[in-house]
């Protein structure tokens, strides 16, 4: 499956990665990578995914992408198109600049294969 490829790729070109996950529009996941627990990949994308839909309903305007920052954790993620969403998972104080540019530059590759 091409997604387990590019999620893969996103995952090595971040050292400080734990995983990666498309989810659906329900937040269920497509596909996913991970050095982590599955399910807790899992978990996090579901929640990406209610963030998402919060940010579309608050603002009436169309989000490219959106960062979620913890003290262990830091989550870039990105619509892929209206139902899809890719989230790149990696361990606190990382660089959120170089995985936005990562994850940006695969966008395309995305969209095209959905």
């Amino acid at each position: 499956m091409p997604f387990k490829k590019i999620l893969n790729e996103l995952v090595q070109a971040m050292p400080e990665a734990i995983g990666a996950i498309i989810v659906d529009y329900d937040g269920e996941c497509v596909q996913l990578t991970t050095k982590s627990d599955e399910h807790d990949v899992k978990v996090v994308g579901a929640y990406q995914k209610i963030q998402l839909d919060l940010l579309k309903n608050i603002f009436d305007h169309k989000t490219n992408a959106f960062i979620t920052k913890s003290d262990g954790i830091d989550i870039v993620s990105m619509p892929i198109d209206d139902e899809y969403l890719v989230s790149l998972i990696l361990k606190g104080d990382s660089l959120i600049g170089q995985a936005e540019y990562v994850l940006k530059s695969r966008l395309k590759e995305l969209k095209e294969i959905m």
